[in-house]
Formats: C-alpha cells, structure tokens, sequence
C-alpha cells in the first residue's frame, strides 16, 4: 500500500504530551508516524511512550539542535505522498484525517487548514492559532492576490498538508535556530507552490505553556527573530514578492527599548546587513532611543 501522509513530530521532555499527539493519529497502513527525539533527558519515558505506538518511527538525536534540525532529521525518512507537521505538545483534531483524506489525491502542491488554540494542560482555549486562521478563512481560492498572501505569510509547518515532491524537488530545509527555525522554510514551499488551496475546516489544535519558545522574549532572541525576519523579507523580494514582506517595527521596540548595548550594536549590524532602510521620522526615533542607550540617559530613553 502507498503510503499517504508522513506525519514528522519534532519533541523535547514532554513524553506525556507526546502520548496525547500519538493518540491522535489513527494506526494505519498508509500513515508513517517518525518522531525526533530532541536529545531529551527523559529518553525511558519517551521510549516507553513510543512501545505504545508501534508503527512509529523514533530517531533520537545525539545532541539538543532545536526543532528545525529535529525535522531535518526525519525529513530523508519520509516516504508518504504528503507531509505533514505536529509539535510533540499539539494534536490532531477529531475529523482530521477525513478532511486530509479528501484532498490527498488532488493536484494542490499545498492545503491550508483552519487550528484551534488551547492551553497545554488545561485545553482552555488560546489565541496562538488566531492569526493563521485569518489568513486561511480570508483566502478566495479564485482570487491569486489572496492565495498569495495565504502561501507567503502563512509561517508555520503545522496546519496544512504539503506535497513531499515539492520540498525534495526545492531541496528545502529547516532553519536550525532556536527560535523561528520554520520561517523560512514555510516561504520557501510557499514560493515554490504553484497550486494552493485553503480549507476553513479545522484539522489541528495547537497548545501554549508557560516555558514554550513562542512566549520567550529577550534582547538575544529578538535578534534572532528579526534576522530570520529580514532573510524572509529579502527572499520575497528577490522572487518579485516584495509586497508580502512583513514588519519589523516591533523588532526595533523591544531590542532597543531593552537597553542592552550589546544588543543594539547587532541590531545595527544586522540592518547594515540587509540594507534595513527607515523612514526618515522613524530614523530619528530610532536615533534618539540609541543614543539614550550609549549616554545612560534613562529618562530620556523613556520619553523619546
């Protein structure tokens, strides 16, 4: 039997969130489960975890590289028709694999699915997923602008079905940062899809905890963020897709509002890098608050 869908888990010590993604997959013949094992100091609990679920293929990393380079490994594993993406503290919804079902012999090179978002040990409701719900249900699948602006901005792995052919025949990777590591590979699908198709059915919950990435913020990681941010920006408009790039005014708030010198020394270099260009009001304000920064002059950093 063909296999369809290659379901690739990227997880950390959380073996008991990683059953409750698992349970989520239906056990079937045309399904391939490969879950990376992030080097977790946890490895008993995860590999009893996995005996639960035989079909699955563990890969257990030699060393913590994050979860893009987690993904990387499992992606020469792959062999489904589809891939399709899960953090290990996420899961599938009921219904979902009905609604992947009915599009898996299409010609689309990407579907797009509507999420829910809850909290990880609660299951109350969250607002992670808002924001890629907008742009699935704002998508008309006749209009290109809007399919555009689905495949182009549309940053996470998780929540959509993408053809295995067009990642193996673009050759496309993950990052291997720590944070925003699926950025770019989403934009380089995105760009190398010639047939989207956005779905307002939702297929996957997506959780939130206190101690995920997405909710760790300092000066060190924002700059990560906003170099991942402006390699995007760059990419799109080297492929004619400039007016897809998207904002970095909240990068230039949080680092230089920090205070921290070191930072705004890179957040400097990293603009020289990319040719960042500002707006000459926005200069001046950006202006003002570096050189609050390197004076000490914390009152008038604060009313700059």
């Amino acid at each position: 039997m063909e296999t369809l869908y290659s379901v690739i888990i990227p997880h950390y010590n959380s073996p008991e969130f990683l059953g409750r993604c698992l349970a989520s997959i239906p056990a079937r013949d045309d399904i391939q489960v490969i879950v990376t094992d992030d080097c977790s100091p946890c490895r008993r609990e995860v590999e009893a975890v996995a005996a639960e679920y035989p079909g699955v293929e563990m890969i257990f990393a030699e060393r913590n590289a994050g979860a893009g380079a987690a993904r990387n490994a499992a992606l020469p594993k792959a062999r489904g028709r589809w891939l399709i993406f899960a953090d290990a503290d996420d899961f599938f919804l009921p219904g979902a694999w009905e609604r992947f079902d009915g599009y898996a012999s299409s010609d689309y090179d990407i579907v797009y699915f509507l999420s829910e978002s809850a909290d990880a040990v609660t299951l109350q409701p969250a607002g992670r997923s808002s924001t890629y719900n907008v742009l699935v249900k704002s998508c008309d699948n006749r209009s290109a602008d809007s399919s555009d602006r689905l495949r182009l901005r549309h940053d996470v792995p998780w929540g959509k079905m993408i053809r295995r052919s067009l990642v193996e025949g673009g050759r496309v990777m993950f990052d291997t940062t720590r944070y925003c590591n699926d950025t770019m590979f989403s934009t380089k699908t995105g760009l190398l899809a010639s047939k989207v198709h956005a779905e307002h059915s939702p297929v996957y919950c997506v959780t939130v905890s206190g101690d995920s990435l997405t909710r760790q913020r300092s000066p060190k990681n924002e700059l990560v963020r906003y170099e991942v941010i402006l390699r995007k920006n760059r990419l799109l408009e080297e492929n004619g897709y400039g007016q897809w790039r998207l904002p970095v005014a909240a990068y230039f708030k949080s680092i230089l509002l920090s205070g921290d010198r070191q930072a705004v020394r890179e957040f400097r270099r990293i603009g020289r890098v990319y040719g960042v260009r500002y707006l000459p009001e926005s200069w001046r304000w950006i202006k003002r608050r570096i050189d609050c920064i390197f004076t000490g002059k914390k009152t008038d950093l604060a009313n700059a």
